[in-house]
Parts: C-alpha cells; structure tokens; sequence
C-alpha cells in the first residue's frame, strides 16, 4: 500500500484525455437523451358517487335518458347533459358508446375531429382503456392543446372529470355534435328552459371565473 502511494505516475498526454472524454460523451449522449415522456390525463375529481357532476344528474341518475340505462352509465349521463343544453328529451336509436358517432350521422348531427365545448367525445371500441362497448364524454372546455370532459363509467362508476392532450393516447375517436346538422358550420347551443346553462368555470375554479380575462363557460 504505501509503495503504491510513494510511487510517481505518469500522466497520460492530454490529448488523450480529451479523446477519451469525448468518447465518453458521444456514449452517454444517447443514454441521457431519453424519449419524450408520454402524456398523461389529468383527474380532477373522482368519485363513486355523483359529487363531481355539478349539474345535478345525482338527483335523477336512476331515470334512463335516451333510451340508455339509469344510474352510473356515460351514455346516459351524456344523453342527460345534452337535454339540458336544449336537445330533444327523446332521441330513439342510440346505442352503445362506440356506435354513437355512426348514430348521430344517421340522425344528421355533425360528427368530426373538432372538440367544442358542449360537444360530445366519443372513443370507439378498441381505444386504450376502453371497452368493447366504447365510450362517450361530455365536453366542458376546449384548450389550445386540451380538452376537459366530465364523463361517468358503467355500472358503478367512478363519475369524474379529466383533462385530455392532444398527443394523449387517450385522445377520443371523433366529437359529434348534437344540435348542428351536418352540414353545419358551427355548434349550436340553446337551453332548455327550467335548466340554467351549466357554469362549468365558476363550479370548478371560481377564482379564475373571477379573473378579468376569464370567460364562464357555459355547457
């Protein structure tokens, strides 16, 4: 041990320092450079029962909507947002989530690739996490890379409130929009008396409702 210590080593020339360095660095550049992490939706509320709806579906969760099944069911509560934004309290031929884009065609409604807020997301059979029977969800604002829906899952929920990206995998198959015929150039969006428009905004944040440059937004 302390010959090793009394013993006078040379120095390697420093230009083979440097070629060994970068070396070095041309190896650890592809380790550290990792790929873009995947985009996550973001939950903002979450719940069995009927807490994160602010429209008072829980208060009649158990009456069928559409035709679709009472209780925690996304078509159902979908059908129900939309009769209060003023659509028919009857609508006949609506199936499963997957089949909502071709049935809305089939009543006229324009279906796209365009979220607006009060439009319907709608993922097909076969989207990631999603059932054989698909999915829909109520649109309640639209970012410039985002969307946010509020949707509830069959048969027990959980009914929540999610933010989606645009590059998510979870990103819907199509948005329909009830009320504006094919053809259409933009949603239309009428009440139904006895149901004051939803303040989706002032629900959930009330102190950016509140800000100067907010908008309420009216599902």
């Amino acid at each position: 041990m302390s010959k090793r210590r009394t013993r006078t080593v040379a120095r390697p020339p420093k230009t083979r320092y440097f070629v060994v360095a970068a070396i070095a660095g041309a190896i650890a550049v592809p380790i550290v450079a990792a790929a873009p992490a995947e985009a996550k939706d973001r939950v903002v509320c979450t719940g069995f029962d009927f807490h994160c709806d602010k429209t008072g579906y829980g208060a009649v969760a158990e009456h069928s909507f559409w035709t679709m099944a009472g209780g925690h069911n996304c078509t159902n509560y979908v059908a129900y947002r939309l009769i209060r934004d003023g659509m028919p309290r009857r609508l006949q031929d609506m199936h499963n989530g997957t089949d909502w884009a071709h049935d809305a065609r089939a009543h006229h409604y324009l279906v796209d690739k365009v979220p607006t807020a009060g439009s319907v997301a709608q993922w097909m059979s076969g989207s990631p996490n999603v059932s054989w029977a698909g999915h829909v969800a109520y649109v309640e604002a639209v970012g410039p890379d985002s969307i946010t829906v509020t949707e509830d899952n069959y048969s027990s929920g959980p009914l929540r409130v999610r933010i989606i990206t645009r590059n998510d995998p979870a990103w819907p198959s199509h948005f329909i929009h009830f009320g504006t015929p094919t053809g259409s150039a933009a949603p239309i969006s009428s009440p139904v008396p006895g149901f004051p428009a939803f303040d989706w905004m002032n629900a959930w944040f009330p102190q950016l409702a509140k800000a100067p440059s907010a908008a309420p937004l009216a599902g």
